[in-house]
């Protein structure tokens, strides 16, 4: 029979049941979402390490798109056979699906944790035997010891939460009181022909008026219910350490959009997806986290089609009037060609890092890769609001110093490779000229010590900081371009003034992002390549002495910051939570 098809309205019981039982599930069934798109390709990636054991209790079909379940026992039986044979966990209390193949000891144990962290996260959906320690090797010389919980039993394997028992078996005061609305399978181990979908199902699926008595809780056919119920397979789940969101954004799960069921599990059973190193479950942010999958998921980065492009990424993380994590945000990713090499170059300048702190050795994600993958995301350029740190206050700051190095390399990359504008490039190169003459100016009416050179770059992020409107950034502008060495300035020269002003005037928000970052990752002009050649392609020599942070008598107290370090960093994102590394 196929469940796909009864009438949603239809409240009554099948009269009789069918020897030969028959599910068909197909992804572009009306009522699938992404998630139970997801859970197909689960199914799908069951069945194909199941191949040996076919026929035995269920036979199957399986297509691009559709899959066909027949069996001749009950459905009780048959699901249980084909839990059984899915969900499974490891002497260690760690969860182990066999359908995902060879996957390396961190993918598993970051897939434990994500699980436990976002489908399981209510204590009833597992039986925990508590907090263990596994150490994981990083590299040659480095190790991470990584916490989490150990079970042995959730709800993917038992349905606990379901009413399993006959009700024809239970005594009479009981079978009172049995809410028919939890129920599975009627009295004969069938199927009922609308199932309650529970939140370790689907993520946020709670019953919004319990008073109603469940006239406001989802329901779902039981192909619906079968496609749920092996979503978490073809999902993915990194660690999010969010300087922006903090502790409203700890987990990621990322539900890709699958539009072919046997491309999806061969992609996800590639070698190069199954032996991922644990860092790289380390995300900065949602956004980091899906763009970080879909590049995974692209596998060969020179193919100019990728065959899965997008995911939804659900956030959880705490808020104030839950004590249990909830989801905090959701968005729909799409990885188009220019995305994907933006992002490549986040990932090659803006890495994580594996530091030592107090505690041992920690993942310490990129605060400037969030940044940027949150303005990809949304089509802006990757620096956009930058600017805006400066409001929270100078800890925060702070971090971006770390990276000043790291944020210049992303900088003068994204302009050699044309993804910056062009305006904006001649503004930053411009301004950051203007930096040089600022400094060097105070370095030759300094008669004796060192330059006061934090000074200068402070009065500017101070007004940086305090310009909130268009209005004000017209004064800011004129102080730094009117001075006298500006008219000197080689970027200047040879443009159209008036186009240059207006543009200024129209992107005011990004040109302060822009002197932000010119600012935070100072180098001298002459010693960037690419100005370089500029620079001498207008007549320009190049100074016996440079101004710059890494010169003896230019160091200031941002290249003087110490590096980052978790226990002393009150920015660096924690998770309370015991299943959590």
């Amino acid at each position: 029979m196929n469940y796909s098809k009864i009438d949603m309205g239809t409240k009554h019981k099948l009269a009789k049941l069918p020897s030969k039982r028959t599910i068909n599930l197909s992804l572009w069934s009306s009522f699938n979402t992404p998630l139970h798109r997801a859970g197909l390709a689960g199914i799908s990636m069951a069945l194909k390490h199941l191949q040996p054991d076919k026929g035995k209790v269920i036979d199957w079909e399986l297509n691009t798109n559709k899959i066909t379940l027949n069996w001749t026992c009950t459905d009780r039986e048959a699901l249980t056979w084909l839990l059984d044979n899915t969900y499974q966990l490891t002497p260690e209390g760690i969860i182990k699906i066999p359908a995902l193949g060879g996957i390396s000891s961190d993918t598993a144990i970051v897939m434990h944790n994500g699980i436990l962290n976002t489908f399981l996260q209510h204590p009833k959906s597992v039986a925990s035997s508590g907090i263990q320690n596994r150490v994981i090797q990083l590299d040659e010389s480095q190790q991470i010891e990584v916490k989490y919980k150990a079970i042995t039993g959730y709800n993917h394997q038992n349905l606990k939460s379901y009413n399993h028992q006959q009700i024809n078996d239970l005594p009479s005061q009981t079978k009172k009181k049995t809410d028919s609305r939890k129920k599975l399978y009627n009295s004969q181990g069938y199927f009922e022909p609308f199932i309650r979908i529970v939140s370790w199902l689907y993520p946020g699926a709670t019953d919004k008026h319990v008073a109603l008595g469940g006239a406001t809780e989802l329901q779902e056919s039981p192909g619906g219910f079968i496609s749920l119920l092996f979503a978490p397979i073809a999902c993915s789940y990194y660690q999010v350490r969010s300087r922006l969101k903090a502790s409203k954004s700890r987990w990621a799960l990322i539900i890709p959009h699958v539009e072919d069921l046997e491309t999806f599990a061969n992609i996800r059973l590639t070698e190069g997806f199954q032996v991922v190193s644990y860092d790289n479950y380390f995300a900065s942010g949602v956004s980091d986290a899906s763009l970080r999958y879909l590049m995974l998921i692209a596998g060969d980065k020179t193919a100019t089609y990728q065959k899965v492009q997008t995911c939804d990424v659900w956030s959880f993380g705490a808020v104030d009037w839950s004590q249990q994590q909830t989801i905090t945000q959701r968005h729909v990713v799409d990885l188009s060609p220019q995305l994907r090499e933006e992002y490549e170059l986040c990932q090659l300048h803006l890495e994580n890092g594996k530091k030592v702190g107090k505690n041992g050795t920690f993942i310490d994600v990129s605060f400037g890769r969030e940044i940027a993958a949150e303005n990809l995301v949304q089509g802006k350029p990757w620096y956009r609001g930058i600017h805006e740190i400066l409001k929270f206050n100078s800890e925060v700051f702070t971090l971006l110093t770390y990276e000043r190095k790291s944020l210049r390399n992303m900088k003068e990359s994204t302009i050699e490779k044309n993804l910056t504008e062009e305006m904006a490039t001649l503004f930053s190169d411009a301004f950051t000229w203007q930096l040089r003459q600022r400094f060097s100016e105070l370095k030759r009416n300094t008669s004796s010590g060192k330059p006061n050179y934090d000074k200068v770059r402070t009065d500017i992020l101070m007004s940086i900081r305090d310009c909130r409107t268009s209005q004000a950034f017209t004064k800011l502008q004129t102080l730094v371009f009117s001075r006298p060495t500006s008219a000197k300035n080689p970027f200047l020269q040879g443009i159209e003034l008036a186009k240059f002003y207006l543009w200024m005037t129209q992107h005011w928000q990004d040109c302060l992002s822009l002197m932000t970052l010119a600012i935070v990752g100072y180098q001298d002009p002459w010693k960037t390549p690419r100005i370089a050649k500029i620079l001498e392609s207008k007549g320009l020599k190049k100074p016996q002495y440079l101004i710059d942070d890494t010169d003896e008598e230019a160091v200031d107290s941002i290249s003087q910051i110490p590096e980052s370090d978790e226990d002393d960093n009150p920015y660096q994102s924690t998770d309370d939570n015991p299943s959590s590394d």
